[in-house]
């Protein structure tokens, strides 16, 4: 399991997508693009450094895309970030 993580944090850490701009950014239909799971995950990493992500998935509410990234503090406890796709902000 420890292998597979450390897998997943690579992925993370060596891809190129940045996030300056990315939520407001247009494409080509004038609509507005979503903060991907990996982003909102990375996001996560960069606040809350010290935490092991254990998993992360998009569900969908009331028709908004919610991001949400399950870490492990460095206190043994499990918490789950809630991150909007449309604006990558921090959902309470």
């Amino acid at each position: 399991m420890r292998n597979i993580i450390n897998a997943v944090m690579l992925v993370f850490f060596i891809s190129h997508s940045c996030f300056a701009g990315d939520e407001n950014s247009e494409n080509e239909n004038n609509s507005f693009e979503q903060i991907t799971l990996e982003q909102a995950t990375r996001l996560v990493i960069a606040k809350d450094g010290s935490s092991r992500v254990l998993g992360a998935q998009t569900i969908n509410v009331d028709g908004e895309n919610i991001h949400i990234i399950k870490v492990l503090t460095p206190q043994g406890r499990i918490r789950h970030y809630k991150i909007s796709a449309e604006t990558g902000e921090l959902i309470n």
